[in-house]
């Protein structure tokens, strides 16, 4: 998300940043009016900071601009369900992300269980489209 011609990219992207985690779309609109972006890694930072912050009208410009990749929801969501991140796992459900996708040839509420992260199984657990027998073992 950082223009192109910005002298000093840190400042820059410090500033988009804080920009982000405050909401204030009209700033960033003026900061990144238009596709003129590099560096797709920073891009989904800004993405994922904009989902964390729920800042849902950030999210959605820079969405417009670079538009987050179902695969990027998926993992951050493998990611927060093995640590055990129940408020970013609600954020990125919401947001699109698929329960059903695997990664290692598990789930995320599969991570989340061998992991031995009970709250974000029990959110995970009745979304998931077929829940696994083992899972009654952890409730035990």
């Amino acid at each position: 998300m950082i223009l192109e011609v910005a002298p000093d990219l840190r400042k820059q992207h410090s500033l988009i940043e804080a920009i982000v985690e405050n909401g204030e779309v009209e700033k960033l609109r003026a900061l990144v009016p238009t596709k003129a972006h590099s560096h797709e890694r920073l891009g989904k930072q800004l993405l994922m900071t904009a989902l964390l912050n729920e800042r849902k009208k950030v999210f959605d410009y820079l969405n417009t601009l670079q538009p987050v990749k179902q695969s990027d929801l998926d993992s951050a969501l493998h990611f927060r369900a093995v640590f055990g991140d129940l408020r970013f796992v609600k954020i990125l459900i919401e947001a699109g992300a698929d329960i059903s996708s695997k990664e290692d040839g598990l789930t995320p509420p599969e991570q989340a269980l061998v992991r031995k992260r009970k709250e974000v199984v029990q959110y995970l657990r009745p979304l998931s489209p077929k829940p696994r027998r083992s899972w009654q073992l952890f409730f035990v």
